[in-house]
């Protein structure tokens, strides 16, 4: 069953078959299912703003925000939000766990302690985006990506 999961998660069908908005969905329902935490989901349709290379990198974002949470957050609960202004979309995943001083975890980032963040703020770049983490211990963490459409 692992090893499906990590073949499914590697290669998501719904993404190729259904789009990002359908993967997401997916993606966010099943962590809240298999995590046990309380979710927060808001979503609008995306599909039609990117190609299947952006959509990818998307996934990979969202997925990585949510495997960081499972790692180190301890959250109860947790949001996931997309909505459109003017012409970006913004993505937020955010929780209510322990959070982190921020600046200490990217001064300290190194291959050792695995490139999550790094290849994540790779990614938004490569979509000509932002992105931004707000955390304070004892405050939970916020996830914040803006995408040019």
């Amino acid at each position: 069953e692992n090893v499906r999961r990590l073949s499914r998660n590697l290669s998501p069908v719904l993404l190729d078959d259904l789009g990002i908005d359908a993967a997401l969905e997916y993606l966010v329902s099943n962590f809240a299912k298999l995590s046990g935490m309380k979710a927060e989901i808001d979503l609008i349709e995306i599909n039609h703003y990117f190609g299947q290379n952006s959509q990818r990198m998307i996934y990979r974002i969202v997925q990585e925000s949510l495997n960081n949470m499972s790692k180190h957050a301890e959250a109860t609960t947790f949001g996931f939000q997309i909505e459109k202004r003017q012409n970006r979309i913004f993505l937020v995943v955010k929780d209510n766990g322990k959070g982190f001083n921020v600046e200490e975890v990217f001064a300290s980032i190194s291959p050792e302690k695995g490139m999550g963040l790094t290849a994540m703020a790779e990614r938004v770049r490569i979509l000509r985006g932002s992105f931004d983490i707000e955390s304070e211990p004892g405050h939970g963490t916020a996830v914040h990506v803006t995408i040019p459409v």
